[in-house]
């Protein structure tokens, strides 16, 4: 059959057989699939074995972001209020409440409350003055702490 340029199309009915000690030229052997297929599956693991405790190290510092607003939403509303704000914490739990409104955050994925007040929240009161309390969280071996002192100052 011919083609457009003076090119052929050639069927072959038949494979050649290779002797022992000769390559084939015409393309990879089953065995050296497998090979490149082994390594390519040997890189991926260890590169997803890499990058999750990198997703918990930001999840974590996410989940400080969000404990940090609701401290400071608790803040601002027990000095408009001029009466006590909370918010409450469990260990274990993976979201925050505030006090009295009701509201809830999320601290994210995969993160947990792994250290809390005994009383199980951080009360602002209306004075300015507030409970010294400090929050740990973590997620896999990525971890974070809160800490509030009595004036009220979040860290």
């Amino acid at each position: 059959m011919e083609l457009p340029g003076g090119r052929r199309i050639v069927h072959t009915s038949a494979m050649t057989t290779l002797r022992p000690g000769e390559w084939n030229d015409r393309g990879t052997t089953v065995l050296e699939a497998c090979a490149a297929l082994a390594l390519c599956a040997a890189a991926a693991v260890s590169i997803v074995e890499g990058i999750w405790p990198l997703a918990c190290a930001v999840r974590v510092e996410a989940a400080r972001h969000t404990l940090v607003d609701a401290l400071l939403e608790a803040r601002r509303t027990a000095s408009e209020t001029e009466a006590s704000a909370a918010v409450e914490l469990e260990v274990g739990a993976s979201s925050v409440a505030l006090r009295p409104s009701g509201a809830s955050r999320v601290l994210g994925d995969g993160v947990a409350i792994t250290g809390a007040p005994s009383d199980g929240d951080v009360t602002f009161r209306g004075t300015g003055l507030a409970d010294n309390a400090t929050v740990a969280f973590a997620c896999g071996a990525a971890s974070a702490s809160v800490v509030v002192n009595q004036r009220g100052v979040i860290r």
